[in-house]
């Protein structure tokens, strides 16, 4: 009986233990296929900062970003700040400025209305709306705020969330501060 006992413990330890290998290898590779989606050639992090972006506090000061673009051969620099709705799971929201991020990425593929032109407006993707059965105009609830989603986009470009850079700042009470820099190359070899 003992031994029956240890058996079966023994099979649902390894099974969990599988199941956790699996779930971290998923979400590892799902994080770096939507990373790679935004058409940056390198991706720029605080020291000490996760390899799970939104699991890192860290920040950096946005001025870095001037800087970057000073360098020979970078064409674009996109700062941007993460935050985490963990009320429903680990949603992952971008605090973007449009213009370097579609600089960065060659732009939304738009499947309904356009970018935020309000503090309170939210960009989401098809995933995120398909899911929550959102559409362009409704109100969705995030991290204790009231956003209206002004458009819905094609999922692949980082996050499933974004907002505006600067509602992100006064929400995080992280001014003037970005999480990451995605880093476009004139030459992706170099």
């Amino acid at each position: 009986m003992a031994l029956l006992l240890m058996t079966k413990t023994t099979l649902m330890v390894g099974f969990l233990i599988l199941v956790i290998i699996g779930l971290a290898n998923g979400i590892s590779n799902e994080t770096g296929r939507r990373t790679e989606g935004v058409g940056a050639d390198i991706l720029l992090q605080p020291p000490s900062s996760s390899l799970f972006f939104a699991l890192s506090p860290s920040t950096m000061p946005v001025a870095i970003g001037d800087k970057l673009r000073e360098l020979d051969g970078v064409t674009d620099v996109a700062p941007v700040q993460i935050l985490v709705n963990s009320a429903a799971g680990l949603e992952v929201i971008y605090g973007i400025y449009p213009e370097s991020f579609t600089a960065m990425s060659d732009g939304f593929e738009w499947h309904k209305g356009g970018i935020f032109k309000k503090p309170d407006d939210i960009v989401v993707d098809d995933i995120y709306a398909d899911a929550r059965d959102v559409d362009v105009g409704d109100k969705v609830q995030l991290l204790g705020h009231e956003f209206n989603v002004a458009g819905i986009v094609e999922n692949g470009k980082g996050a499933r969330l974004f907002l505006p850079f600067n509602t992100v700042e006064e929400m995080s009470g992280r001014q003037d501060k970005a999480s990451l820099f995605f880093i476009k190359l004139s030459n992706s070899n170099n």
